[in-house]
């Protein structure tokens, strides 16, 4: 039976000489073409599927083709509530950093090169000096996220020597990426202090010998620990480590640049904040709360940095001259104060009478579907920032009980859209938070609504 079916399928030669093959290699090459067939043959041969036509083959082919030069990641409309959603690529960019990174991406740069000596320069000069001023931090460097910048720190500063870690700071973020993990491979040596819930100073101390290399403070910055529970103040652990002459480092994750309260959320510990602390290196991200591109900044005291710069792993970790261009011109706005139009603080400052007044608007122009309502929602920060922090929101929910399809399906035809909109199902509804929405998108949305809830009606 197996061998008659195998007999059924055409042969790559017969494929190839038909019209539409010939059509596809005006597009695509030939050996493209013919190796991409041999591989829709192989897995017909191994799923031993019946009534193969040379018209499904071409089909699978032309679909298969074409997916493999469609654009990747594609654009998603992202109205889940999740303003830093990890998986949907955080948030995106400032149109200033985007600027600057075509300018230099489309042309050669001064990466290297210092125009006023005529001779090769250091990379990060123009970087450094908005750090260390945004910071008041004495050097800077930059890697490409910042779980390298914790490893390269550690690997460069602490092989071989006791690392210093409280248990309750002795996290996994997303991806599996676990703090004692990374001090495994970095060669550094774990040394858990305190307990879960509560930690002192004294159990540092007693843990400080001749073969500590630093203490580690990790930011609890995608959970909280209530309820019986202490933590010592980060200037009594630094002048603690530094009377041993032990450094500190800080793991702050999300690195934010400015006061969180201007925008009514519970305040974040800022960067800045860390430095005037006394801390003698922070790591943290490019992204997330800062918004620029994924990147992993190290800064600090000027002896340390230095040493991590020299480290032969430093160069393999580099951003290259585009993800620069856009962790600068996004810094810039904070030195400007400009980082209003930064997407994410620009998502987070509008108001609750914003999002209701697009969610009402988009309810009644549909005023004839019973199963539209408006609820008040809470949009998280996420992206592994802000534990528990919501801005108020408003949105858009779509009952499905009384129709045709559950919630989950029409969540599924509207992913399958050709620009894919991403909500979130609960209780049998289909939930839009507009919170996230980019210029004009509020219109595309209503659009697809309106031509998906005639068809489900």
């Amino acid at each position: 039976m197996e061998n008659n079916v195998l007999r059924k399928i055409p042969s790559i030669q017969k494929i190839s000489e038909s019209k539409r093959f010939i059509e596809l290699c005006k597009i695509f090459p030939r050996h493209i073409a013919i190796n991409e067939m041999r591989l829709i043959l192989d897995s017909i041969r191994k799923s031993n599927k019946n009534n193969i036509s040379i018209d499904l083959l071409l089909n699978t082919l032309d679909k298969n083709l074409k997916e493999l030069i469609s654009a990747q990641p594609r654009k998603i409309i992202n109205m889940s509530g999740v303003i830093l959603q990890t998986n949907f690529g955080r948030a995106p960019l400032a149109n200033y950093a985007i600027k600057a990174m075509s300018e230099a991406g489309l042309n050669y740069t001064n990466l290297e090169f210092d125009l006023t000596t005529n001779k090769r320069g250091g990379r990060l000069k123009k970087f450094k000096n908005i750090i260390n001023r945004l910071t008041n931090a004495e050097d800077a460097i930059v890697v490409n996220n910042n779980a390298a910048a914790v490893f390269l720190g550690l690997k460069a500063l602490c092989r071989n020597k006791n690392v210093l870690v409280s248990r309750s700071e002795s996290i996994e973020i997303g991806g599996g990426f676990r703090v004692p993990d990374v001090l495994e491979e970095s060669q550094a040596i774990l040394v858990d202090v305190g307990t879960t819930n509560k930690t002192y100073v004294s159990d540092y101390e007693s843990h400080i010998d001749e073969n500590t290399g630093a203490v580690l403070l990790i930011h609890q910055s995608n959970f909280v620990i209530e309820g019986f529970t202490h933590k010592p103040d980060i200037k009594e652990i630094v002048q603690m480590a530094h009377k041993h002459k032990v450094p500190v480092f800080y793991d702050l994750g999300s690195g934010s640049m400015i006061n969180t309260e201007e925008f009514s959320i519970q305040y974040e510990p800022t960067v800045k904040d860390a430095i005037n602390d006394g801390v003698d290196l922070i790591f943290f991200s490019g992204d997330k709360l800062i918004g620029g591109p994924q990147s992993g900044i190290i800064a600090g005291k000027e002896k340390y940095v230095k040493l991590i710069e020299k480290y032969p792993l430093t160069r393999a970790l580099r951003l290259d001259k585009v993800l620069l261009a856009g962790l600068i011109s996004t810094l810039q706005m904070y030195v400007t104060e400009s980082y209003i139009d930064i997407p994410i603080w620009n998502m987070i400052s509008k108001s609750k009478e914003d999002m209701l007044i697009i969610v009402r608007n988009w309810k009644d122009k549909l005023d004839n579907y019973e199963f539209l309502h408006i609820e008040e929602s809470k949009a998280m920060i996420g992206g592994g920032s802000m534990p528990e922090q919501h801005v108020s929101s408003y949105s858009l929910s779509i009952d499905f009980d009384t129709l045709n399809i559950s919630a989950s399906e029409f969540s599924k035809k509207m992913i399958n859209k050709p620009t894919p909109l991403i909500g979130r199902v609960k209780d049998n509804k289909f939930i839009l938070d507009p919170r996230t929405l980019l210029e004009n998108q509020d219109k595309e949305v209503f659009k697809l609504l309106e031509e998906e809830l005639k068809l489900i009606n």
